[in-house]
């Protein structure tokens, strides 16, 4: 495969979309201004935000990292207060006596319950894989490995950084082990499935590369893309990402059997500032995978970049400007990308942390493009959002986009009186089509929502033209299409849908097409 490269007009958007009103803005609707501080607990010295999920029912389940042994799950109502349902009074922490856990995943079940994995430490030992189980209302499942909780230790020294789930229910966690790759298949009683890889372990090194994964993401068949980067010496010199099957084996239709470099700077002398890691993943309905990460090129610290793969790994030309996204606030600030989202209106969003020279701490950082690699640019200033918080951040960001189209950040600090983390809510004030032209945020009417299966939509034309009515998943998948190309005339049209009863209970999207453009509406399905 052949690199290209970007190399002019450095530390500047190197694609450019069309220009779009867009602003992120802080929702007032969320905790106190769009921000919520965390106090608790009180005898931790710092929280780590490090996963935010959201449940079919709005809430929000936050995983951080307490002090220096302790995991604390956190269940959120949509406005950011504490749910005291669940767990203690909002609030489940984890014992594991004798262990120091490090925890790096957050999956939710299809039926609630909510699995969290790390790297567990013991003195004069390897690390040990850890996971617990809860159920839906913040109790340990004791019918997950012991009492709730399970750990297998690796016979070589590793460290997890990412975790997911695959179709089957099946757990699998991922990170860097020996220099490699390395993933583990958990059954959903809480045992290693030997049937994985090698009696439940891969360790993945490619011929000559010593790697490292840092993001893990499954197709709806059970493929196990992972992303990460290649180490010279201790510093990471370039992007890697590999394609797995089901079982745990290389993929190879995908890559060099299995397996792609992206080397954005190829030769260049690297250091501990001067890095290139992919930090997430997002595979398209086609096979296609949007690679996320950042990069230092020759004449700056790090940008964020975005490489888009086609489905045999080959890098799609056609995305950005020569196959690559580069962005960044200056060419001496230094950003970090965290997590990509994707948005049904049909636009991606990633977020990230920018920290300019001499700064204590860092800000947000937010970019939306669109899935051809044009990025919107709304605010004069290369299409970078920044938000700077209250107390400077101190601790790297993590995120996730809700089924009402607002981002929600959460981010920690150490030894902050005003705080140990906070959650961080934005809003936009447009939806975007994914040909980047802003559309109403709201149909002239969309009842009733919550549905039980029927929903009418009310809409108008101003010419004759055939319309399409899709339902969508959070991910932006198609569920069901509705209305499939239905010609209509001009004028105003009230459209009675009917969603099938095989399915499941949720949060989706309804689409409308019609007239060249694209307009996509939240809709809970309770069925």
């Amino acid at each position: 495969m052949k690199d290209r490269h970007v190399l002019t007009a450095i530390g500047v958007l190197l694609a450019i979309g069309p220009v779009c009103p867009q602003n992120f803005q802080l929702d007032p609707d969320f905790g106190i201004d769009g921000v919520i501080y965390k106090h608790e607990p009180s005898w931790a010295n710092g929280s780590l935000p490090l996963r935010i999920n959201q449940l079919p029912t709005g809430e929000l389940i936050v995983l951080e990292w307490i002090g220096v042994a302790t995991a604390m799950v956190v269940r959120h109502l949509p406005n950011g207060e504490v749910d005291p349902t669940f767990g203690d009074s909002g609030y489940f922490f984890s014992e594991t006596p004798g262990v120091n856990l490090m925890p790096s995943g957050l999956m939710i079940q299809p039926d609630g319950k909510i699995i969290v994995s790390g790297s567990g430490s013991v003195v004069g030992e390897n690390p040990r894989i850890v996971l617990f189980r809860l159920l839906p209302n913040g109790t340990l499942d004791t019918s997950f490995g012991v009492d709730g909780y399970t750990q297998y230790t690796v016979s070589t020294f590793h460290q997890l950084f990412t975790a997911a789930l695959q179709p089957d229910g099946k757990v699998l966690v991922a990170g860097g082990a020996a220099s490699s790759f390395m993933v583990c298949r958990i059954g959903s009683d809480g045992a290693v499935d030997q049937t994985f890889a090698t009696n439940g372990v891969g360790l993945y090194t490619p011929p000559g590369l010593a790697t490292s994964a840092r993001c893990m993401r499954v197709d709806e068949n059970g493929g196990i893309f992972l992303g990460g980067h290649r180490s010279q010496g201790f510093d990471p010199s370039s992007q890697v990402v590999m394609k797995l099957t089901p079982a745990g084996q290389f993929d190879p239709t995908f890559g060099v059997n299995g397996c792609v470099v992206i080397d954005h700077v190829p030769n260049a002398a690297t250091g501990p500032s001067k890095p290139e890691s992919v930090k997430d993943l997002y595979i398209n309905t086609d096979g296609s995978v949007i690679v996320a990460g950042y990069v230092a090129l020759p004449d700056t610290w790090e940008n964020l970049a975005v490489v888009k793969l086609l489905p045999n790994g080959d890098r799609d030309l056609e995305f950005g400007e020569n196959g690559a996204l580069y962005m960044s606030n200056s060419p001496e600030d230094r950003a970090h990308a965290e997590q990509l989202f994707y948005d049904p209106t049909g636009q991606f969003i990633l977020i990230g942390r920018n920290t300019p020279p001499g700064a204590v701490g860092f800000s947000i950082m937010l970019v939306r493009f669109d899935p051809q690699g044009n990025v919107i640019n709304a605010h004069d200033n290369n299409g970078v959002f920044l938000h700077q918080t209250a107390v400077p951040s101190t601790i790297a960001v993590r995120g996730t986009l809700d089924n009402q189209g607002r981002v929600i950040i959460g981010n920690g600090y150490v030894n902050r009186p005003i705080g140990k983390a906070s959650l961080t809510c934005f809003t936009l004030n447009s939806i975007l089509g994914s040909e980047g032209v802003a559309r109403e945020t709201t149909p002239t009417k969309l009842w009733p929502n919550p549905t039980c299966g029927s929903l009418t939509i009310q809409y108008a034309m101003n010419n004759s033209a055939p319309v399409s009515i899709d339902l969508l998943d959070t991910s932006g998948r198609l569920v069901e299409r509705l209305v499939s190309g239905s010609h209509r005339t001009s004028g105003s049209h009230q459209e009675a849908l009917v969603i099938s009863p095989e399915v499941a209970s949720g949060n989706y999207h309804v689409r409308l097409l019609h007239e060249g453009s694209t307009s996509v509406y939240p809709v809970t399905v309770t069925q």
